[in-house]
Formats: structure tokens, C-alpha cells, sequence
């Protein structure tokens, strides 16, 4: 167990040095402060639980998907398409608007999902589906709607664990009532 901070400074430790400190990502949603477009569909589904949610997609805009963007992973493995991060964000700007546009007027298609095999330890191989980064932004921008847009659902529910899954079958709950 660590010693409490003052307990640090009474013994006479010093701070840490070196690089100076910079703002931490917040890696869980719950805590993450919400764009206020997406404070206010979660206030709405805060105010009355049985709030029908009709139409969200305007909610995916250049700037959700810039948000999901940044959170992709810098070396993650391109799709079927060969699309890398560092490529994709040679040009970024006008490739979100391009998607945005394509995901608004309903052009946008998930390609297929690249198959490859990891070995297991009892010499068996494990499937892994390698989605193409445009889909992974699209995906990431969604998430993060029905996240806002279930949030006081799922903290209100005993059974929601707060997984993206059961967010989502939350939402579906809310849609069909």
C-alpha cells in the first residue's frame, strides 16, 4: 500500500520531476464530461424515463467523429481497405467531412471485416475480426450517443454493468416502448 501524500511530503520526498504534467485522458466514459449536444439528450432521458428517442443521427457530426477518431489507437491493424491511422489523419479534416456526409445522406456501408487467426496456447487458433477505421470512428461516434443517451437508464437499472452491450439493449428497450 502507498503512503498517503502528506504522509510523502513529511518524510521528506519531494515531487516527482522531470516531464512536467499534462492533463490526463479520461479513459472511462462515465467520467468524462459530455459535448453539450450530448448533456442535453442526456438531461432529456434524465427528466422522464420513458422518453422515446426518434431521431439521434444529427448528433454524429464532424466532431463526434474527430472525438472517436482521437480515441483510436495509433498502431492498431488496418481493415480490409489498408487504411492506417497516420493516413488517415494526413488528410483529416476533409476524410470526417467526407464520412460525415456520407453518413448523413445514408451512403455510408461498413465494409467487410478482415478474418485473421491468433494462435492459443492449446495449439488451437482464435478468430479476430479487424474493422476498417472508418467504421471503427462510425462505431465510436454511435457509442458514444447511446452512451449519453443511456446513461441515466443504465445507472438506474440493478442490472446494467455499464457495458456498451447492455447500453445498447437498453436503448432498444427504450425505443420499442
Amino acid at each position: 500500500m502507498k503512503p498517503s501524500k502528506e504522509t510523502r511530503r513529511a518524510e521528506g520526498r519531494d515531487q516527482p520531476g522531470g516531464i512536467p504534467r499534462v492533463e490526463a485522458r479520461v479513459r472511462t466514459q462515465s467520467r468524462a464530461a459530455l459535448p453539450p449536444n450530448l448533456a442535453r439528450v442526456n438531461a432529456a432521458a434524465q427528466q422522464a424515463a420513458q422518453t422515446r428517442f426518434t431521431g439521434l443521427l444529427h448528433h454524429v457530426d464532424i466532431a463526434a467523429l474527430e472525438r472517436a477518431f482521437r480515441r483510436q489507437k495509433r498502431l492498431a491493424s488496418a481493415g480490409v481497405d489498408g487504411m492506417t491511422v497516420a493516413a488517415y489523419e494526413q488528410d483529416l479534416e476533409a476524410n470526417l467531412r467526407d464520412l460525415c456526409t456520407r453518413v448523413h445522406t445514408r451512403r455510408y456501408r461498413p465494409q467487410p471485416v478482415r478474418r485473421v487467426y491468433i494462435p492459443k496456447a492449446d495449439g488451437g487458433q482464435r478468430p479476430l475480426g479487424v474493422p476498417t477505421l472508418e467504421d471503427k470512428i462510425v462505431q465510436g461516434a454511435v457509442a458514444e450517443l447511446l452512451s449519453a443517451s443511456t446513461r441515466s437508464i443504465s445507472s438506474a437499472s440493478p442490472t446494467a454493468s455499464g457495458q456498451d452491450g447492455t447500453r445498447i439493449r437498453l436503448f432498444r428497450r427504450c425505443i420499442r416502448r
